[in-house]
């Protein structure tokens, strides 16, 4: 964020969840300006997410990160380090984008390079992700791990 604000783009901070002490005093010792909310149940993240011109996730290491579905089915554009499921879900330039590695230029230079794209482009980005995302589905995902983990597994003990 600090990248992106000396390089003259305007940036506002939308935080959610618990704590965050840590960020928001960087944050203020930066002078970039914020808002965090406690978000009580999933309903209120999609206003927080849909006000967003970019969610990055920054983490090292992550389970999901469930931000990345929930942002890009929100339509958010994503910039994500190689984590978690990232690669799975985004291909880079396409959908979303991925950092090249985990330092922070990689960040800067993905999320400016959706800033400075035509908003053609960003559009399609985005519809590419919505599209994509819908894969991701509890009853698709299911169905998939039915049909190609318990089924076989089923099969193979009936027949010992």
């Amino acid at each position: 964020i600090k990248g992106l604000k000396n390089k003259g783009f305007p940036v506002f901070v939308v935080l959610t969840g618990p704590a965050r002490g840590f960020v928001k005093e960087k944050l203020k010792e930066n002078k970039i300006p914020f808002i965090h909310k406690y978000v009580s149940n999933i309903y209120e993240l999609i206003p927080l997410y849909q006000i967003l011109d970019i969610y990055l996730i920054t983490s090292r290491e992550e389970g999901g990160p469930m931000g990345l579905l929930e942002s890009i089915a929100c339509g958010s554009a994503v910039v994500s380090t190689n984590v978690g499921m990232a690669k799975d879900v985004i291909e880079d330039g396409i959908n979303g984008f991925i950092a090249d590695d985990f330092h922070y230029q990689s960040i800067i230079d993905k999320s400016v390079k959706f800033i400075e794209m035509p908003i053609k482009n960003k559009l399609d980005i985005l519809q590419k992700g919505r599209k994509n995302i819908l894969n991701y589905d509890w009853e698709i995902v299911s169905e998939m791990h039915l049909e190609k983990v318990y089924k076989p597994a089923y099969n193979f003990i009936n027949r010992i």
